[in-house]
C-alpha cells in the first residue's frame, strides 16, 4: 500500500496543505507482526500516516453504515 501511495503521489500534480495528512489504512488479517512493523516503520519514515483495523475494514465499515437495529 505504501508503494501504491507513492506511485499516486508521483502520477499526480498537487500540493499538500499545511494540515493535509496521507494515510494508509490495512486489515491485520493480511499481515504478520514482523511484516507490519516493516510498513509501520516505512510509513513512519515517509511521513505517512498508519490505520491498521482490527478485524479487516470491511467489517468496520459494515458496523458503521448499516442499521442493525
Amino acid at each position: 500500500m505504501i508503494k501504491r501511495l507513492d506511485e499516486y503521489i508521483e502520477k499526480k500534480d498537487f500540493a499538500l496543505e499545511k494540515d493535509d495528512e496521507l494515510w494508509v489504512m490495512i486489515d491485520v488479517d493480511r499481515w504478520n507482526k514482523s511484516t507490519l512493523q516493516e510498513i509501520a516503520k516505512e510509513a513512519r519514515q515517509k511521513g505517512y500516516r498508519l490505520a491498521i483495523s482490527n478485524p479487516c475494514f470491511e467489517l468496520w465499515l459494515l458496523l458503521h453504515f448499516r442499521d442493525f437495529s
